[in-house]
């Protein structure tokens, strides 16, 4: 994983403008893809998380869930992307904390 980060951190700094992710309806260039990621990483850094146990990354947006997946692994955070309904049994899974992109139907016990 950090060398795909390693990837995007070099190309966001040298090809800032070339095209990272395209999909049907938007194209996102390195550059706003690096800035995406140290972005998530800087907000991640302000939380009190416990780096033993791993973060439940759930969001739908594909790119959003790449941005926020390699700034935890930047910063040295474990991730699993479990399915919305296993959540309700999340500490029971070992998760520590949970990102997501929208309001949880329950939350972690």
């Amino acid at each position: 994983m950090l060398d795909v980060l390693s990837s995007i951190y070099a190309f966001g700094r040298l090809h800032a403008d070339r095209p990272a992710i395209v999909t049907a309806d938007t194209v996102i260039t390195y550059g706003d893809f690096l800035r995406a990621v140290l972005s998530v990483e800087q907000r991640i850094a302000t939380l009190d998380l416990d780096t033993d146990k791993p973060v439940a990354v759930v969001i739908n947006n594909p790119s959003r869930h790449l941005a926020v997946t390699l700034a935890l692994a930047k910063l040295g955070y474990a991730t699993i992307s479990p399915a919305r309904q296993s959540l309700a049994n999340a500490v029971e899974i070992g998760v520590g904390a949970v990102i997501a992109d929208d309001m949880l139907a329950t939350a972690p016990a």
